[in-house]
């Protein structure tokens, strides 16, 4: 039910995406394989974000008759601005490592197929620097639980990661903090994650 996917787009842009699909088992799979190739054939056609969105909302209400729904990040990296355009439709929140902040990426709107017209979709805008990380995942990693019995969300995701220059090495905690907090044979859910650095 997890999906990523990294897509070239023209004048050199580059569209980031990461899903995730309510329920488990080959319904659930189903839908995503239809919303990635829906997705896929709408994102050079569509005028902005917001149309894909509202485009894709609608093709996960036909699939699904509001019995099913995603969550979805995608954003749209500029490397003529070095800008990062996104709407995060309830997914959770990408974390952007920049200069030695964090940002948490949840602007956007509610989750895909739920509404026929979503409440206060917006779009976000953020400028990349050198070196900048962004690092996407579904809730198989930020519900992973902490020494409390809590999930780690994204700020324990980052508590882990702060600092970090290499992607390499970001991709080594990442393993390491799944492995650590969790026997593989016993994960309740997929764990994806997408991670880009900006040059």
């Amino acid at each position: 039910g997890d999906y990523y996917d990294v897509i070239p787009l023209s004048n050199n842009r580059l569209a980031l995406c990461i899903a995730d699909v309510s329920g488990k088992g080959i319904s659930a799979a189903l839908l995503m394989a239809n919303f990635q190739a829906n997705l896929r054939a709408l994102i050079n056609t569509a005028s902005s974000l917001e149309e894909l969105i509202q485009l894709c909302n609608q093709k996960v209400i036909e699939s699904a008759n509001f019995e099913k729904f995603i969550t979805l990040f995608v954003g749209i990296y500029d490397p003529n601005q070095n800008e990062l355009t996104y709407i995060n439709c309830g997914h959770q929140p990408p974390i952007l490592q920049s200069k030695g902040n964090v940002n948490y990426l949840r602007i956007g709107s509610t989750i895909l197929g739920m509404f026929e017209d979503l409440p206060s979709l917006q779009t976000g805008k953020i400028s990349l620097y050198k070196n900048d990380q962004l690092i996407c995942f579904t809730d198989g990693l930020s519900e992973i639980l902490d020494k409390d019995g809590n999930h780690i969300e994204a700020e324990g995701i980052f508590a882990v990661l702060k600092g970090k220059n290499a992607l390499s090495e970001t991709m080594r905690l990442i393993d390491e903090l799944v492995k650590k907090n969790k026997s593989i044979d016993a994960l309740d859910d997929d764990i994806t994650c997408l991670a880009a650095q900006f040059l």
